[in-house]
């Protein structure tokens, strides 16, 4: 495989990520999944087996893509110094897919038992508004300041199979609780370590000269190849079904019903860790560099640009250095719910719902005020107005289809992203079939 300079790696992993939060499904009491979001939800059925499912998401915390492309006529033209009056001054990009192989609910009385598996995607990068802004402006208005423009950066791909309990208990089965245990299985990992995280540069006021001062790591597993930072290669032909690097998750929930009418609940999703040992690499920038540019007839050769010039002198500047790394750890992004629910009949029951994601450190947090229908068993129907990323507006809508035994459903807590994708800073779906006996 073809090297690739270190610094290209992290901009392909700043620019090529497009974004786990599942807010409406969460409502969907006829459909097994929404125990994904609550362990002590109840099937309606005796036995559930769930078809392959597939989710995925995508977040944005400040901009979309309507700020950075502006019409300009019949054509439209790239505005990056919008997209920076955008930006916060902490900024993030995240995206997550998951693929859910098997699933498996039985109930027996007041007894549930599980078993789910699955394979996730996890990838954020988190970045400062002067990062962005240097990019495209230039060092012009950081002139005789110190700005730390150090991004922070997470890649996973895991999988995991689950194994989990319910049980109802109290007069007429009020209260369930619930908990699940998950092995990890890690398969991939890039992440940037959470105390070695700073990139300040200054500019000088007289000679423009650029100084780094580097304190910066990034560890991988499975991802890299290469036994220097010089000779690195992104790779993904270490990455199989099976490895070495193992972890432990667990999610717990609880409901109680107050009466025929209200319900409330609470879970903590993906308490856990994975400890990566398998072809487990480490490159640390540390110390102070000064960077006086990079001549411009140097990166000239005929009639095109040298790209890999550039590459070389940012590599030295940055001077990443390879050390040994026998094991490192990285945490889910765990998640937890609160909600309540009000049935005043049978077919209608409404509900509101407040969602926290701790992503990277960060705490992402939302609300879903949500309104569905059950015709019979055949036919469900929900609404949702949600709040994310300081947004509100997010319209969600779910369904759920059964014939016979088997059943489709499809969930998305923002479905104007499927219609006009221009103005979206969030999207997400998830749909697959379920067989009910």
């Amino acid at each position: 495989m073809k090297k690739i300079n270190f610094i290209v790696v992290l901009l392909f992993l700043a620019l090529g990520v497009k974004g786990q939060q599942e807010l409406g499904l969460h409502f969907m009491d006829k459909v097994w999944q929404s125990n994904l979001t609550n362990p002590a939800f109840f099937s309606q059925k005796t036995v559930v087996i769930s078809l392959p499912s597939v989710y995925t998401n995508y977040t944005n915390s400040s901009f979309s893509v309507k700020n950075i492309l502006i019409p300009d006529g019949d054509s439209m033209v790239l505005d990056l110094g919008n997209a920076v009056n955008q930006l916060k001054t902490n900024n993030f990009v995240a995206a997550n897919i998951n693929a859910d192989p098997l699933l498996l609910g039985i109930k027996i009385k007041n007894l549930q038992l599980s078993v789910t598996s699955g394979v996730k995607a996890n990838t954020y990068f988190g970045y400062d508004k002067n990062l962005v802004g240097l990019l495209v402006n230039g060092n012009e208005a950081y002139i005789d300041q110190k700005v730390n423009i150090a991004p922070n950066i997470g890649v996973q791909v895991y999988s995991e199979i689950g194994l989990g309990a319910a049980y109802r208990f109290l007069e007429d089965e009020r209260l369930s609780v619930g908990g699940r245990v998950k092995y990890l299985m890690g398969l991939g990992d890039i992440s940037t370590s959470k105390t070695q995280n700073e990139f300040s540069l200054y500019t000088d006021p007289e000679f423009y000269q650029l100084t780094l001062q580097a304190d910066y790591a990034i560890q991988s597993s499975n991802v890299f190849q290469g036994e220097t930072a010089d000779s690195l290669q992104f790779s993904l032909d270490n990455i199989q079904p099976f490895s070495q690097n193992n972890g432990l998750g667990f999610d717990i929930g609880a409901q109680y019903k107050i009466n025929d009418q209200f319900t409330v609940s609470a879970s903590v999703i993906d308490i856990g860790r994975i400890k990566w040992t398998e072809n487990t690499k480490e490159y640390v920038s540390k110390g102070t560099y000064t960077y006086d540019g990079i001549h411009f007839n140097q990166l000239l050769d005929s009639s095109f640009v040298n790209f890999g010039a550039i590459t070389d002198s940012l590599g030295k500047v940055f001077n990443f250095k390879d050390l040994n790394r026998n094991e490192y750890t990285t945490s889910l992004p765990t998640r937890f719910y609160l909600s309540g629910t009000y049935q005043p009949i049978e077919m209608i029951r409404v509900g509101a719902l407040f969602y926290g994601e701790k992503l990277a450190g960060r705490f992402n947090p939302g609300v879903l005020l949500s309104g569905n229908l059950s015709v019979k068993e055949w036919f469900t129907f929900g609404l949702g107005l949600g709040y994310r990323n300081k947004r509100i507006g997010n319209i969600g809508v779910n369904a759920s289809l059964k014939g016979g035994p088997f059943q489709w459903f499809v969930a998305t807590d923002n479905v104007t992203g499927f219609i006009s994708f221009k103005g979206v800073r969030n999207a997400n779906i998830r749909t697959g079939m379920n067989v009910l006996f």
